[in-house]
């Protein structure tokens, strides 16, 4: 999981949501902002999983990926699409690999 300091705010999730680039695959959207520090933020809707338990257990899975590839400073918000919910841990890496490298090529 990512550190509790290194996730954003209500306020900050706001500004950034409509103000960073975005990047879309089949399964995810990341929105991306230049920033000093690392900010992220997941978000699962009800439209990709009903349970609660599934859009936790989905909602850790990508904030693990995150921690894992180490993007640079900057904000990263991870947006689940419904396709995402029936991805095994291996697909979901290998978008969030290639969202994060081409969001590190693009700034």
């Amino acid at each position: 999981m990512v550190r509790k300091k290194e996730r954003l705010s209500t306020k900050e999730f706001s500004r950034f949501f409509s103000l960073g680039k975005r990047l879309h695959s089949p399964s995810l959207t990341l929105v991306y902002t230049k920033a000093i520090g690392l900010s992220v933020a997941v978000v699962v809707s009800k439209k990709v999983a009903r349970s609660a338990v599934m859009r936790n257990h989905l909602r850790r899975r990508l904030y693990s990926l995150i921690q894992t590839f180490q993007p640079t400073g900057g904000v990263y918000i991870v947006i689940a699409k419904p396709q995402s919910a029936t991805h095994t841990f291996l697909e979901l890496a290998s978008e969030v690999q290639q969202l994060l490298g081409s969001a590190a090529k693009a700034r």
